[in-house]
């Protein structure tokens, strides 16, 4: 398997798709079987419903010499996968994290996509995200799609598919990979995390998704939201300096920062709206949300909110501000939603 990445997630083992992926992994063994599969296949859904995985999946399935329902995990072509030396599946991702799929990385597949198989049979290829090639990148694809070798399969994966150009997603079947159902997440997550991870918390912050989860728990979330949540508040009351806590956030990673925080600013407007607790995606600090929610108006948390979007597009977009400045210039926005002395929390 050719790697033209630095970054890349090691195959697995005979690889499965996961529970809630049964409906689009039936339908498109189905189709393989029958001769009918595509040759340009457009993998979408939420981030964190396992993409990468039933790409995967399908790829070790493609490429086994002997597959059941499954790729075998036995045969030969399966342990090439596993190991990430499989001859005729190439992955691409951007160089660096954040940056761009290039116009030379898709250029460079050009030899792969036209050729035959080393191993008789696919050739598979992965672009994930697909929504971060370049224009450049995302023009020299288009002849691949409209001219690939026999027995190839380009899956492109995105979570933002309407960032791509119509050209490649009419060049594609479409797949969306839905959220479970909360039953089927909780059960999954529960045979994967220690027995002492709240998985109903994790998932709940997750907005559903399970290997989001998964990663949460991985880098202690719950314990970071503690940490961010008594910075917010100490922020309020004039407890800690803003450049001290804006120092602290702008070494960690600020997309997620703003993601975490465009939901707290979304909670208290719901609070506002319909005071409505069940629906908070900050369950565990619930108590502060609701004394936070009185003492603030709703103009200012729309422009709050706003502010936060403004910030989470320039860095989409792949802009560079300063990240103390932009922790400086929010916190002080955020303490001037509850300005008022006789506003401040107990």
């Amino acid at each position: 398997m050719r790697e033209l990445s630095a970054e890349l997630t090691p195959a697995v083992l005979g690889a499965e798709p996961l529970p809630w992926q049964q409906g689009i992994w039936q339908q498109l063994t189905a189709q393989h079987r029958s001769g009918r599969l595509a040759h340009a296949l457009l993998i979408t859904g939420t981030a964190g419903c396992g993409s990468t995985e039933f790409a995967d999946a399908l790829a070790s399935f493609l490429l086994c010499q002997q597959p059941g329902e499954h790729a075998c995990g036995a045969c030969k072509a399966c342990l090439l996968f596993a190991q990430g030396t499989h001859p005729d599946m190439v992955r691409v991702v951007p160089a660096e994290t954040g940056k761009a799929i290039k116009v030379d990385q898709i250029r460079d597949l050009a030899g792969f996509i036209g050729s035959s198989a080393q191993q008789g049979g696919y050739r598979v290829l992965v672009i994930a995200p697909a929504d971060d090639m370049n224009i450049n990148a995302a023009n020299a694809l288009l002849k691949g799609l409209e001219e690939p070798g026999s027995k190839t399969l380009i899956m492109l994966l995105s979570h933002r598919p309407g960032r791509m150009m119509p050209t490649i997603r009419s060049r594609c079947q479409q797949y969306a990979i839905t959220l479970p159902q909360r039953t089927e997440a909780l059960a999954w997550l529960q045979q994967r995390l220690p027995v002492e991870a709240d998985a109903e918390l994790l998932l709940r912050l997750a907005g559903g998704a399970p290997l989001t989860a998964v990663a949460l728990h991985q880098r202690d979330e719950i314990g970071g939201r503690h940490e961010r949540f008594a910075a917010l508040e100490q922020v309020i009351r004039r407890q800690v300096a803003v450049s001290a806590v804006a120092a602290r956030w702008a070494k960690q990673d600020t997309l997620l920062l703003l993601e975490w925080l465009a939901l707290v600013a979304a909670d208290l407007v719901r609070l506002r709206m319909v005071g409505e607790q069940d629906l908070l995606r900050n369950p565990d600090a619930a108590g502060l949300l609701q004394k936070l929610a009185k003492l603030t108006l709703d103009k200012k948390l729309f422009e709050f909110r706003d502010k936060i979007q403004e910030y989470r597009g320039h860095l989409l977009r792949r802009s560079n501000p300063n990240q103390q400045l932009l922790w400086e210039d929010l916190l002080i926005d955020w303490r001037a939603l509850f300005s008022s002395p006789k506003k401040r929390p107990e």
